[in-house]
């Protein structure tokens, strides 16, 4: 290298000079990028991670249960024909929808035959009363003449009489069946009912066993709701206060009638294994055609207010976790609560903290599974947000507006 530097005419200092500069340069730019790494490094700290929070507080609520139920008529029954012969009357006034009252005539089956026998078994009865008559007389004149003799007793009538008695008592019997005969082709409403369906037509020849009609109360409609095994038992908590447990029954017009519980069901519904009540609603069918009314295997909507409770949180059902529990976020740390769950339908939940219940907090929206208790976040209150977002609309919404009118 000195023979190439001195051949091109170049000092041997000089070239020392130049690499040391050039190293010197080098290092002088090395020192530069790793301090400004390090002042950037200083000035932008790691950024934490942002959580969506949801401001509550604690106040007196009304815990409310709110299910699904299934109309069912009261007392439903098929009204069935116990004697033969021809429909006389059909009443063609009565169709499915009309009310009868109670021992209201609803059909009639022609009855001489039943007549006829009942005047057959009318005459059984004065013979049966005349031969007994007879008898009892004979058996007074043999007593009479057997006063200072022991008389047997096919001498004093006495089997005579025992006969003509079972006699007149099975000519009686046979009376009540054929007048019963005679009652039944005249078909009677059994109670207060609507007429659900109508299976007649005049002059339709009428067959023992035959269905005729069939009825409901119209006094009364009941309504079967399915419960969980926590519903069931803030039912079962509240049904025993003094306090009777009313329900709102809901229809699909949004009708609302007030129903009361019939009876708590011992047993399983055999399709969902879960536990049942029977809810009972007065005067369910208004006279007035056009307003609504419920309909057996209708479905509504029902809901019962169980119990009053203090210090409760309100909050959509995303808050929880797998384990029943809530994060909140407590000087921007998470940290995980235990609760108290008191209801949940509809997407929202209804609980109690179970410890410092009068205390304000900041749930967390969205819990995920790699949350850790006590780890540093941002919380960015959902609430503000999406204030935010609609100021943001606004702005631009008039800013919009200006520009249309300036056009």
């Amino acid at each position: 290298m000195n023979s190439s530097a001195s051949k091109l005419g170049f000092p041997k200092s000089l070239v020392v000079k130049s690499l040391i500069a050039v190293l010197g340069i080098v290092l002088l730019l090395w020192l530069l990028d790793e301090s400004g790494s390090e002042l950037a490094a200083a000035e932008s700290p790691e950024a934490l991670p942002q959580v969506s929070v949801l401001a509550v507080s604690p106040e007196h609520r009304v815990s409310e249960i709110k299910v699904t139920g299934i109309v069912k008529p009261r007392w439903p029954l098929t009204i069935v024909a116990t004697v033969n012969g021809r429909l006389e009357q059909h009443f063609e006034q009565i169709q499915p929808g009309s009310f009868v009252s109670k021992g209201q005539i609803i059909a009639t089956i022609q009855d001489i035959d039943y007549v006829s026998a009942l005047a057959d078994a009318q005459a059984r009865v004065s013979q049966a009363k005349l031969n007994l008559a007879r008898y009892l007389n004979e058996q007074s004149v043999a007593k009479q003449l057997e006063v200072n003799q022991v008389g047997n007793d096919f001498r004093l009538f006495k089997p005579h009489v025992s006969a003509a008695k079972a006699e007149l008592a099975a000519a009686k019997a046979s009376y009540q069946s054929a007048l019963k005969r005679v009652n039944d082709t005249k078909i009677k409403a059994p109670f207060d009912a609507i007429v659900l369906a109508k299976h007649i037509a005049p002059a339709k020849e009428i067959t023992q066993g035959d269905q005729l009609y069939q009825l409901a109360s119209s006094q009364a409609i009941d309504v079967d709701v399915a419960l969980a095994a926590d519903q069931w038992q803030q039912i079962i908590n509240r049904a025993t206060t003094s306090d009777p447990l009313q329900a709102n029954v809901t229809n699909h017009q949004g009708n609302t009638w007030q129903a009361e519980i019939r009876f708590l069901s011992p047993s399983l519904t055999p399709q969902t294994r879960q536990q049942s009540l029977r809810l009972t609603i007065a005067n369910p069918y208004p006279e007035n055609r056009n307003q609504l009314a419920l309909s057996p295997a209708q479905q509504v909507s029902v809901s019962f207010t169980t119990a009053q409770h203090a210090n409760t949180i309100i909050a959509p059902a995303s808050v929880l976790t797998r384990d029943q529990q809530v994060w909140t976020v407590q000087n921007n740390k998470l940290v995980l609560e235990d609760i108290h769950l008191l209801n949940e339908a509809a997407g929202q939940i209804l609980f109690t903290f179970h410890k410092q219940t009068l205390q304000q907090r900041q749930l967390v929206r969205y819990p995920l599974s790699t949350m850790l208790s006590g780890q540093t976040v941002e919380p960015l209150d959902v609430t503000e947000a999406q204030n935010v977002v609609t100021a943001v609309q606004n702005v631009d919404a008039l800013a919009a507006a200006k520009v249309k009118g300036a056009l």
